[in-house]
This record gives structure tokens, C-alpha cells and sequence, in this order.
């Protein structure tokens, strides 16, 4: 028969192997734990920083049609007067007459 001692020597040994490897497998598990963390907070700020700029180019294009509507009556004289063949008046003139009218 087996004896009550051996049973326990056996169960202690075997308690150990267990908890060696629940330790290893948490060690390794804290090691991709923080890896996944790096690897999230990478992502979470170039989706910032994409939201940064995908606000700047909306908010520069929208600039560039308000500027384009306040302007549009001097692109249309400038053009008007670079097809009717006045050359002579440039694109400061046509600004500072904008400006004036503005």
C-alpha cells in the first residue's frame, strides 16, 4: 500500500510544479499585457493627431471657399479685364479695389 506520506510528498510536489507554472504563464501574460498597452496607445494618438489634421484641412478648405466668396466679384474683374485685353491692371489693383468696395 501506499503509504499516507508519499501521498502527501506527491501532492506537495505536484502543488509546486502547478503554481510554477501559473507564475510562468502570469509573467507571461503581464510581458503581452504591456505590449498590447504600448500598441493601443500608439494607436490612440495617431487617431488623434489624424482628427488634428482632418480638422485643419476641413477648416482650410472652408477658409478658402469663404475667401473665394468674398473675393469672387475681383477674380471676375481681373479675368474680365485680362480677356478684354487691359493687361495693365494687375491683381494688386484688382485687390485694393476689393478691398475699397469691401
Amino acid at each position: 500500500m501506499i503509504k499516507k506520506e508519499e501521498i502527501k510528498e506527491k501532492v506537495a510536489e505536484f502543488e509546486v510544479s502547478t503554481q510554477d507554472k501559473i507564475l510562468t504563464y502570469l509573467k507571461r501574460n503581464e510581458k503581452l499585457s504591456k505590449e498590447m498597452l504600448k500598441s493601443l496607445q500608439f494607436i490612440r494618438k495617431y487617431y488623434f493627431w489624424r482628427s488634428l489634421f482632418n480638422g485643419f484641412k476641413i477648416a482650410l478648405v472652408i477658409l478658402v471657399v469663404i475667401l473665394g466668396v468674398v473675393t469672387w466679384d475681383n477674380i471676375v474683374q481681373f479675368f474680365s479685364a485680362y480677356s478684354s485685353g487691359d493687361i495693365g491692371r494687375g491683381v494688386s489693383d484688382a485687390i485694393r479695389e476689393g478691398l475699397e468696395k469691401n
